[in-house]
């Protein structure tokens, strides 16, 4: 029989985890994850009209010229496949249903242009891909990680903005872009900092450890290693030891 000491801890474990389950969210960088939201969002946008708006209203906020996407369903045939294509997989696809997307652009009064979301920048892409994951965290007040985000302050922006976060959704994102480390963008108390050790061990810290002043140039600070963190990598000897083993 468990203590009631342990039953606490039990019950409080189980509710870390329904809180992991439940209300956040995680966004990979991860091709192949990018693959299926991109699906995901593709038969949420299809199956519900409100999310479709919502799908819309992003990129719109990202200023992407798109005045309305469109879902279609699709049937597999010959004239899809490459000739190359291995005739295993070509049996598998042939005739399969799936989902395609289409950006519509307003190029003049009442003239629209459609274009199938595939050749669209890789921005577009990757905005409607993680929608609907959006859509979900924003309306629910939960949780999201991204995992090395680009520039992508379009997203911020939706976080930042009351209008588009009524219930203090909450972002979470490492990255490598400095142009993100910025005054306007972030308060100095959001910006934490990883730093690896000798011995391969990571040191998570904030930026309030060095006062930086109200409107400090973080990311000219950070790139004269001010705040450490910076990468610092040994001299190259790859070449120097090709020349005298040659």
């Amino acid at each position: 029989f468990l203590s009631n000491a342990a039953k606490l801890n039990h019950r409080q474990l189980g509710l870390v985890f329904k809180w992991f389950q439940k209300s956040l969210r995680v966004i990979s960088s991860d091709e192949r994850d990018n693959r299926m939201l991109l699906a995901y969002s593709a038969t949420e946008a299809q199956d519900d009209e409100q999310v479709q708006i919502s799908i819309q209203k992003f990129l719109e906020v990202a200023d992407f010229g798109i005045s309305g996407i469109d879902v279609q369903e699709e049937t597999y045939t010959e004239k899809d496949f490459p000739e190359d294509m291995p005739e295993k997989l070509r049996s598998q696809l042939i005739n399969k249903k799936h989902l395609d997307v289409y950006m519509r652009h307003s190029v003049d009064v009442d003239v629209e242009a459609t274009l199938p979301l595939v050749v669209e920048s890789s921005g577009t892409q990757r905005l409607f891909a993680r929608s609907v994951r959006l859509y979900e965290v924003l309306t629910n007040g939960w949780w999201l990680f991204v995992d090395e985000l680009d520039t992508s302050l379009h997203l911020i922006q939706l976080f930042h903005n009351p209008k588009t976060n009524p219930k203090g959704a909450q972002l979470i994102f490492n990255t490598h872009d400095t142009t993100l480390m910025d005054c306007c963008v972030f308060r100095r108390d959001q910006v934490w900092f990883v730093e690896r050790d000798r011995q391969g061990c990571s040191h998570l810290y904030p930026l309030l450890e060095y006062s930086p002043r109200k409107g400090e140039a973080l990311e000219k600070g950070y790139l004269m290693g001010r705040y450490g963190a910076i990468p610092f990598l040994g001299e190259l000897q790859w070449g120097e030891e090709q020349n005298a083993e040659a």
